[in-house]
Order: C-alpha cells, then sequence, then structure tokens
C-alpha cells in the first residue's frame, strides 16, 4: 500500500499544475471572461482537481 501511495506520489502534485495550465488556457482563449468571478471560479475548479487526484490516487 504505501509503495502504490509513493508511485502516485508525484501524479497528487502534477494534477494541480496541470489544472493550472488548463487555466492559463482558458485565460488566454477568454480573455474578456478574466473577472473576479471567473478567478474564483477557477480556484474552485483548481481545488476540486486536487482533492479528485487525492481521492483517485
Amino acid at each position: 500500500l504505501f509503495y502504490i501511495y509513493k508511485s502516485n506520489y508525484n501524479l497528487f502534485y502534477l494534477c494541480p499544475v496541470f489544472s493550472m495550465m488548463i487555466m492559463f488556457m482558458m485565460w488566454s482563449l477568454y480573455p474578456y471572461v478574466t473577472n473576479m468571478y471567473f478567478l474564483n471560479y477557477s480556484l474552485l475548479l483548481m481545488i476540486l482537481f486536487m482533492s479528485i487526484s487525492g481521492y483517485v490516487v
């Protein structure tokens, strides 16, 4: 069990990076949507991706 957790240790820390890349991609595609509401929504999405990666791993 510890070996499985250690092998997926990098995935748990890379998942927020992937969500940040998705966030910046959305920001570059839709620059007119970058207001406070979208910023809070993307932060919630990043937290959701982190929790999903924690539960899947």
